[in-house]
């Protein structure tokens, strides 16, 4: 099995609305990139979830990462 490709869901907060953006495949180098890219395109996005591609949905739940500071959270 392949462990270096992640899917990802991308919560936005646009227009007082929850909205979701999916993206599959993605290789893990390519991570702060693709968060790069996703906080440039996406003005209202909070955080990103990424799943394993490789274990069985519902399993498969990896990491979240922020893409904006969250007020009371400790930084690392």
């Amino acid at each position: 099995m392949n462990t270096n490709y992640v899917n990802a869901i991308i919560h936005c907060y646009q227009d007082g609305q929850d909205v979701f953006k999916k993206y599959r495949h993605l290789h893990k180098g390519k991570l702060l990139e693709f968060e790069d890219k996703i906080a440039r395109s996406f003005r209202g996005a909070d955080y990103v979830n990424y799943y394993w591609c490789h274990l069985p949905k519902g399993k498969n739940y990896a990491f979240r990462h922020y893409l904006t500071p969250k007020e009371g959270r400790s930084v690392g």
